[in-house]
């Protein structure tokens, strides 16, 4: 009850401290709520700065890895039509062969040959373009998740 009572007294003498001097307290209100509002407010303007800064480089990250894909379907675009000339190529010798086994310069079994060595270029062709278009997406899935990757927290005792 005794700390009641002290808690009381207190407040009592504060508000007549108030009453005597009412400029004062308002004016002194003013400026504690004014320098905490300006406080307040550079901290708030610094904050959405971090954040928008953070953004920024976050879509920066984000264009460079399109870019890298880009760069690598690019590339492997350009390769596969290369492959693409040396199939249709191949396709060419094959019905060449073809045509002359219905014009009936040659033997068929030689025909045969041909063509099927034909088909296995072209066929081995396309397989090694796609194996080089995997590796080079391997490759840039790897850079880019080693780069995002958070290294752990390392607990030092």
């Amino acid at each position: 009850m005794y700390g009641l009572q002290r808690i009381a007294e207190f407040f009592v003498k504060e508000w007549e401290v108030i009453a005597g001097a009412p400029l004062s307290f308002t004016l002194a209100v003013l400026v504690v709520g004014a320098a905490v509002g300006w406080c307040f407010g550079f901290f708030a303007w610094e904050l959405r700065g971090w954040a928008a800064r953070s953004k920024m480089d976050q879509l920066r990250e984000e264009k460079t890895a399109e870019d890298d894909v880009l760069e690598i379907v690019r590339a492997s675009h350009e390769h596969e039509v290369v492959v693409r000339e040396e199939i249709e190529a191949e396709f060419e010798r094959l019905h060449s062969v073809v045509d002359r086994l219905h014009g009936g310069n040659t033997n068929s079994d030689r025909l045969i040959t041909d063509a099927t060595a034909a088909t296995e270029r072209a066929v081995e062709e396309l397989k090694q373009a796609h194996e080089e278009f995997l590796h080079h997406m391997q490759q840039w899935d790897d850079e880019h998740l080693h780069h995002h990757e958070r290294p752990a927290f390392d607990h030092q005792d």
